[in-house]
């Protein structure tokens, strides 16, 4: 599901009645949650030093922030994912 909360805030006029007055705080909520998540599991690939896991948790906050609307932060940890690339398919998913 779409959660993009800050395109919603700017056009939440044009939309009406179409979300239930919660979706934006729940939404919000939820956003965060899964973000410190995924900041807490590329930490502890860190930890461990798992190319594969930090690259990964990358990748993930890459789609994590191009899902959020914020396309600087996902370009950002793209391209920190190929630092931890392991094989050509890596390099290509990047």
């Amino acid at each position: 599901g779409g959660i993009n909360t800050d395109i919603f805030q700017k056009y939440k006029e044009h939309v009406g009645p179409t979300f239930p007055p919660t979706w934006y705080d729940e939404t919000s909520k939820q956003a965060e949650k899964l973000q410190e998540k995924l900041e807490a599991d590329l930490a502890a690939g860190k930890a461990n030093v798992v190319k594969e896991v930090i690259r990964s948790g990358y990748m993930e906050l890459g789609d994590f922030f191009y899902r959020r609307g914020d396309l600087i932060q996902a370009m950002k940890n793209y391209l920190r994912s190929r630092d931890y690339c392991s094989s050509p398919r890596n390099i290509a998913e990047s």
